[in-house]
C-alpha cells in the first residue's frame, strides 16, 4: 500500500474511526508477527508481544505526528516491545539465555538472576567474539541483533543487497560459534561464574 494511502488510513484512525484502524492492523500484522517471531522464536510469547504492540498503537495513534513513516512507527513500538519483554524475563529470573544469533552459540546457561553485572560480562563476551570476526560480520550481527534492525534496515545502512546481508548474517553466526567454541573452558567460565 503507498505511503499517502496509509498516512490517510493513520488520520482516519486518528479521528477515531474504527475500519482505518482495524485495516492498519490487517496492514502491518504480519510484517509485525514475523519480525517478533524472528527475535523470540516462540508462537505464545511472539502473540503475547503482537498484542502489546498493536494496543499500544491504538492507545497511542492520536501521538503520532508523522515525522516518520508509520512503518517506522509500528517497528519503534515492536522493537521497544521485544526490549520490555526481554528485560522482564531478566529480572523475573527465568529467562534462559539463548542467543539472538544462535541458540547453540550460548548453549544451556541458565540465567537465575541477571543483574547489570551479569549483562556487562554476556557485552564483553559478544565484544570479543566481535572483535576476532571479520569487521563486516561483527557490523551484521550488531545491526540485526543488538540495534535489532530488519534485514531491509540492515541492507540500507550498509548498502547492500538484503540476500547479502542474509549470506552475511548466516557466515557470521558460524564464525561466532566457531570463535565461543574455541576459547578455552577457563576464559569462557570466566564470565558467567
Amino acid at each position: 500500500m503507498k505511503n499517502a494511502k496509509i498516512q490517510n488510513l493513520v488520520k482516519q484512525a486518528q479521528m477515531g474511526e474504527k475500519e482505518a484502524l482495524a485495516k492498519l492492523y490487517n496492514l502491518f500484522f504480519d510484517q509485525i508477527y514475523y519480525f517478533v517471531y524472528s527475535r523470540v522464536n516462540s508462537v505464545h510469547e511472539t502473540q503475547e508481544i503482537v498484542s502489546d504492540v498493536f494496543l499500544s498503537m491504538v492507545e497511542g495513534i492520536h501521538k503520532f505526528k508523522g515525522q516518520s513513516s508509520f512503518k517506522n512507527y509500528m517497528f519503534g513500538i515492536t522493537k521497544n516491545k521485544i526490549r520490555d519483554y526481554i528485560k522482564n524475563k531478566y529480572k523475573a529470573g527465568s529467562y534462559v539465555l539463548q542467543s539472538n544469533l544462535d541458540e547453540n552459540l550460548f548453549e544451556n546457561i541458565t540465567v537465575e538472576e541477571v543483574d547489570t553485572s551479569y549483562r556487562n560480562r554476556l557485552r564483553k563476551v559478544l565484544g570479543k567474539v566481535y572483535n576476532v570476526m571479520k569487521p563486516r560480520y561483527a557490523k551484521v550481527l550488531d545491526l540485526r541483533y543488538n540495534q535489532m534492525n530488519t534485514v531491509g534496515e540492515t541492507a540500507q545502512k550498509l548498502g547492500i543487497s538484503e540476500n547479502n546481508v542474509k549470506v552475511i548474517q548466516h557466515r557470521a553466526i558460524k564464525e561466532a560459534k566457531n570463535i565461543w567454541e574455541n576459547l578455552d573452558e577457563k576464559e569462557r567460565k570466566k564470565y558467567f561464574n
